[in-house]
């Protein structure tokens, strides 16, 4: 549990929490009565959101799943590396070329790696509607997936 000194300001009387969860750059709190989310800025600075449950009609869950371009451009890349010296017959300047397009290849691997969009994001009417990106629930970047499973199933079950 995110310790008291974060939790306490923003509950109100006789508010119990029921689950937490800390993403890579939020602590998502759900209580009997709302769902807060909670960060901390450099020096005194600090953001709080929270919406009523009452506003909340469902969860979606959403995966974009891997940009499947970068790895195929990593591939191509690859076969450049092994063809120019078997075509041209020769090594003689070919080592700066091959750094090169290794570069490119752990670039594309790298970035395909991280191209997947993991999130769970809160349905409802009127601001949070407006405001979707404000209530998704992002564990693709950080935080375990069984952990935001394990808060998404406390919001549910107290909707």
């Amino acid at each position: 549990m995110p310790s008291d000194g974060i939790v306490k300001p923003y509950l109100v009387d006789r508010e119990r929490v029921h689950e937490y969860y800390t993403s890579s750059n939020w602590v998502w709190i759900c209580t009997d009565q709302r769902v807060l989310k909670y960060k901390e800025g450099e020096g005194k600075a600090e953001e709080f959101h929270d919406i009523s449950l009452e506003e909340i009609s469902g969860i979606s869950y959403v995966n974009s799943g891997r940009e499947d371009w970068l790895i195929i451009g990593a591939f191509i890349l690859v076969i450049f590396l092994v063809a120019i010296p078997v075509f041209s017959g020769t090594l003689s300047n070919f080592l700066p070329l091959a750094i090169a397009i290794l570069a490119g290849v752990v670039a594309l691997v790298y970035a395909w790696r991280g191209s997947e969009s993991v999130y769970f994001v809160l349905r409802g009417d009127g601001l949070i509607q407006l405001e979707e990106d404000k209530w998704k629930i992002n564990h693709s970047g950080g935080g375990d997936h069984d952990d935001a499973v394990e808060f998404v199933n406390a919001i549910r079950e107290s909707l």
